[in-house]
């Protein structure tokens, strides 16, 4: 069992003490982390605990202090059980929760990680860019391909359930933005765990995988 330094950004309560931090595997009903593990305080609103458990995987990010809930919403993905720093993805969707009382706000959060990761699909969700929802990926030019010529595609499948959409190319020097829109026809696909690719091909029909995972969870929704 490694011991893993995970690290978030809570500028809002940037300095408080006695916070402890829940990690949640995603469908999960029970903590991953023992009974939790405490965040030490440090500079700019960046808090650090040490967790020691065996855990790989996507988990739901959870802050309390005592019995209150301060903040929820982070996504931290472990890949191995080894040594080292883990970063709880995209800060900003980590939110103190006394900032969401009386507002009726929420974070519209973007479906790829800065690590190129997906950790879930609402089924029946539309991810437009229109929105700023879309699948994006940057990737670095691959050699002998014109961007405007060339074509991307996105897809998935649990094995037996697929999805697959044509994506659009952004030249944007020595690298492309792939962005690819996803409607509720395309997320209407069974619940469940899927592996994914993205591709890009060339006008003489050279295939290149840029980006791909796995277990990236379809789930229900309830609206």
């Amino acid at each position: 069992m490694a011991s893993k330094t995970v690290k978030l950004r809570l500028p809002d309560i940037s300095g408080r003490s006695g916070l402890t931090l829940l990690l949640l595997a995603q469908g999960a009903t029970s903590i991953s982390n023992g009974s939790g593990d405490t965040l030490t305080a440090g500079s700019y609103g960046v808090f650090t605990a040490t967790v020691t458990e065996a855990i790989t995987g996507w988990f739901d990010v959870i802050v309390m202090d005592g019995s209150n809930t301060v903040a929820v919403g982070g996504l931290l993905y472990i890949e191995r059980d080894v040594e080292g720093t883990y970063y709880v993805d995209d800060p900003s969707i980590v939110q103190a929760k006394t900032n969401l009382i009386g507002t009726g706000s929420a974070t519209l959060v973007v479906p790829v990680s800065s690590q190129g990761k997906i950790a879930q699909i609402f089924r029946g969700d539309d991810y437009l860019s229109a929105n700023g929802r879309a699948f994006q990926w940057t990737i670095t030019e691959p050699t002998n391909f014109t961007a405007a010529t060339a074509t991307c595609t996105f897809g998935g499948s649990d094995g037996t359930n697929t999805w697959s959409v044509p994506g659009t190319i952004t030249d944007q020097g020595s690298t492309w933005l792939l962005s690819f829109d996803m409607t509720k026809t395309d997320t209407d696909i069974p619940a469940g765990n899927y592996d994914w690719t993205v591709e890009v091909k060339s006008s003489t029909g050279v295939e290149h995988t840029v980006s791909f995972g796995g277990d990236t969870r379809v789930r229900k929704k309830y609206t």
